[in-house]
């Protein structure tokens, strides 16, 4: 579980993963390619943040968290330490923590 500062907590395990693929519309090796190429857009951490609150948080929720914790390029703060509890939970060969960073290109958050 992923406590946050606000005594909420976020859980990504197998059932968020079946929700987030669902909602996203990607199968398995979908989502671990996604997260293995460390590039997220807005959209997509939102839904991971969906999965991990079993739909407790609706889209606006999570977007004033975000802005309350620094904003998509923040980095560093609960929204970074969240992408990480996820990869760490996920992908098994991550172990150093990520950075974000603004990807000009596509114009959405490199991690």
């Amino acid at each position: 579980m992923f406590k946050l500062n606000n005594g909420k907590t976020l859980k990504w395990g197998t059932f968020a993963m079946m929700q987030y693929c669902e909602r996203q519309a990607v199968d398995l090796s979908g989502l671990l390619e996604q997260l293995a190429s460390l590039q997220l857009n807005i959209k997509t951490l939102v839904a991971m943040v969906i999965a991990a609150s079993d739909g407790s948080w609706d889209e606006a929720a999570i977007c004033d968290w975000i802005d309350e914790n620094g904003g998509i390029f923040a980095k560093d703060g609960e929204v970074v330490d969240f992408v990480n509890y996820v990869l760490k939970n996920t992908v098994v060969n991550q172990s150093d923590p990520i950075e974000m960073a603004p990807s000009e290109e596509k114009k959405s958050v490199s991690l």
